[in-house]
């Protein structure tokens, strides 16, 4: 749904960032999925907290979830697409857009 770009040059001098990106974001979508299943919503609509409950059975209880393996196959569909319409020069494998030390540590 998202993606978050680091440029090279930063991640090249500071290849904590990174991780430390991924860490934050993680931790966000963790804390905004528990407010929207298990406490009253803070979204002012009375069907948001029942179309979230409604997402959590159909999807699971991480109904957005982050990191390569969950993810795999809408990468390797997109990666395929940009590649065929000349938006990559090459064909890229999931694995090219996560940064080492995240991919290590988040490739559930």
């Amino acid at each position: 749904m998202h993606l978050v770009a680091l440029r090279g040059e930063v991640f090249e001098r500071d290849p904590w960032i990174a991780r430390s990106l991924f860490d934050a974001f993680d931790e966000a979508k963790r804390n905004s999925i528990e407010r929207m299943c298990r406490i009253a919503s803070h979204v002012p609509l009375p069907w948001s907290y029942e179309a979230a409950r409604e997402a959590e059975g159909l999807l699971g209880r991480d109904f957005f979830p982050y990191g390569l393996e969950p993810n795999r196959k809408t990468l390797e569909a997109f990666l395929q697409y940009a590649w065929e319409q000349g938006v990559t020069a090459k064909r890229l494998a999931p694995e090219d857009l996560f940064a080492p030390n995240v991919l290590a540590r988040y490739k559930r």
